[in-house]
């Protein structure tokens, strides 16, 4: 009866070990389980963190790209005022000029003709 008893209880013995190895088993798994879950959410958070980061890259890349566009149009619209006015300078001169020879002509014709008047005048007196 000793020995039976002795039995039980060894046998009881290796029932709790079993039940406790397989709880510790069971505890390792899930904490595994959890490692896996916190790393997959830690790696999901660094690709968003990285395409936010490239998002806001791009969106940078594109406003500059706008900003150069936008001074390459300022500067090509100020190019065109300047050439607009240079060639307006140069019309008002071309006039101008065109004006003094019309008057240098004038006052050729007036210089001949009082010339001649008073060509015509001495030739007369004498």
């Amino acid at each position: 009866e000793r020995e039976q008893s002795q039995e039980l209880e060894r046998e009881q013995f290796r029932e709790r070990e079993q039940f406790r190895e397989r709880e510790q088993f069971r505890e390792r798994e899930q904490s595994l389980e959890r490692e896996q879950e916190q790393s997959l959410v830690r790696e999901q958070f660094r690709e968003r963190e990285w395409e936010q980061f490239r998002d806001r890259e791009h969106s940078l890349e594109r406003e500059q790209f706008q900003e150069r566009v936008w001074e390459q149009s300022l500067e090509q619209e100020q190019s065109l005022e300047r050439e607009q006015f240079r060639e307006q300078e140069r019309e008002q001169f071309r006039v101008q000029e065109q004006f003094r020879v019309r008057e240098w002509g004038q006052f050729q014709e007036q210089e001949q003709s009082l010339e001649r008047e008073q060509f015509r005048e001495l030739e007369w007196e004498q």
